[in-house]
């Protein structure tokens, strides 16, 4: 119920939030900002400055709790994924919600925005990823090939490849820009907890 702050190098608590009654699932900071973002388990996401400890804005609107969020590159939007099969648009500074992109059949585990901001990228539990328009808030394309829920994903260095993880025990690695699979990753005997691509 409390996110605490410390500094990297000494390991010494700088300061410690105090506000949820239902628990926190995930925090991050928000991109060259002393502020921070907090998935509660109250369906919520909330935006908070560390400086005076004092609550920005909150993202309200989803009927399930929130999974997952990411900032467009911009750092003017916010989306957010749910169990509810729904990813929310938001403007980053008020709270307010812009668009729901709805299209998926179950639970949504992570989205984030491509490097360009161009495009939204999901994963959800109905084996699916997709690409969304941000601002027209439509549906854009549908990569299918896992055969269990895709957990997360993360692109290249490059930005020219998706790879995703899935509890169908495989990676696969996805065309950023058309969606086309470029490839299957198999050997593992149990899910996934994280993927990344090496630096070069």
């Amino acid at each position: 119920k409390t996110c605490t702050i410390y500094k990297a190098d000494t390991g010494r608590e700088l300061t410690t939030l105090e506000f949820y009654k239902t628990g926190i699932f995930k925090c991050a900071f928000a991109p060259n900002s002393l502020r921070i973002l907090l998935i509660g388990l109250d369906k919520t996401l909330r935006l908070w400055d560390t400086d005076n400890k004092k609550e920005i804005a909150v993202f309200s609107g989803h009927t399930e709790n929130i999974s997952d969020f990411s900032f467009s590159p911009d750092r003017k939007r916010i989306v957010t994924a749910s169990l509810d099969k729904t990813l929310k648009l938001w403007d980053a500074e008020s709270g307010k919600e812009r668009k729901t992109l709805t299209g998926h059949t179950d639970s949504v585990h992570a989205c984030a925005f491509s490097p360009d901001g161009r495009y939204i990228v999901s994963a959800s539990k109905d084996t699916t990823l997709k690409f969304w328009d941000p601002d027209k808030g439509k549906e854009i394309a549908t990569l299918k090939g896992h055969t269990g829920p895709v957990m997360s994903f993360t692109f290249s260095p490059d930005k020219k490849r998706i790879i995703s993880r899935s509890k169908d025990n495989t990676l696969r690695v996805w065309n950023a820009v058309t969606g086309e699979e470029l490839g299957t990753l198999q050997g593992h005997r149990s899910w996934l907890t994280d993927c990344a691509f090496s630096q070069n």
